[in-house]
């Protein structure tokens, strides 16, 4: 039983780091969405009037030269959006994490209330869990997983 138990205290770390790093991750990736969603409404916005303005006769070629810009500004920070797909992935690690967390609670909660003819099941149950959640994860960048074994190393 002690072998289970050792077993589960490492599976334990593994999940918490798994499911902090998805977190993290799906943080920055939102933020890095509104870092380009916020700017592209604001520019669009503006080209959409200015470009009204624009069709004045009296309107300014410095006007006409700023909105070109902004327009261009506008295509980029669209494109990008589009190709990034930051949105969507950083909802992917989102999901991931809330998984990773189901999976550490389960574990949590067998170490403190299993029976010891149960203990062989129910690993070999999260192993298959957790390695059907691994296939389909998104990996979670270097610089992330760095960070996360310094903070889990300071916690424990």
């Amino acid at each position: 039983m002690e072998d289970y138990n050792i077993l589960l205290e490492n599976w334990l770390k593994r999940t918490q780091y798994s499911q902090t790093g998805h977190y993290i991750a799906s943080e920055k990736l939102l933020r890095m969405h509104y870092f380009i969603g916020i700017p592209l409404i604001t520019l669009s916005t503006f080209v959409g009037t200015g470009l009204f303005y624009s069709l004045l006769e009296n309107s300014s070629s410095s006007l006409k030269i700023l909105l070109t810009i902004a327009s261009l500004l506008t295509t980029i920070l669209a494109s990008l959006q589009t190709f990034l797909r930051l949105s969507e992935k950083s909802e992917k690690h989102r999901s991931k994490a809330v998984v990773y967390g189901a999976l550490k609670r389960e574990i949590e909660q067998k170490k403190v209330d299993c029976p010891e003819k149960e203990i062989h099941n129910f690993i070999e149950d999260i192993r298959k869990r957790w390695d059907l959640v691994a296939q389909d994860s998104p990996i979670t960048p270097h610089k992330i997983r760095k960070d996360i074994k310094k903070i889990i190393r300071d916690d424990i």
